[in-house]
């Protein structure tokens, strides 16, 4: 479930892959971090938790590319850069990390 807390935007940065959507949402224990959904309850999750702790990685600018997702994410060590995510595997990385197909 997800809460409302110091009346910051609940849910940002939208986007749909497939039957997926993914998006930025705060659940009020790990900050603002990457979720996806296939719209059921269950099918409901946390896609990355980049920056651990209650702060959150405030993922956006959300980016399809393939079967990958790029945002802009702020690991609470480096600042706010490029990230990646595989939608295939669930692994994400700084962008210059990538893992390489």
């Amino acid at each position: 479930d997800f809460k409302i807390k110091n009346s910051r935007p609940l849910f940002t940065s939208f986007l749909s892959h497939k039957d997926s959507l993914f998006f930025a949402a705060d659940d009020g224990h790990k900050g603002s971090e990457l979720w996806i959904s296939n719209g059921s309850k269950n099918g409901t999750k946390l896609a990355a938790d980049i920056q651990r702790g209650q702060e959150g990685s405030s993922p956006s600018d959300l980016l399809n590319q393939g079967n990958k997702l790029y945002m802009s994410a702020d690991d609470g060590i480096h600042g706010r850069e490029l990230w990646s995510y595989n939608i295939k595997s669930g692994q994400h990385f700084h962008a210059y990390c990538e893992e390489k197909n």
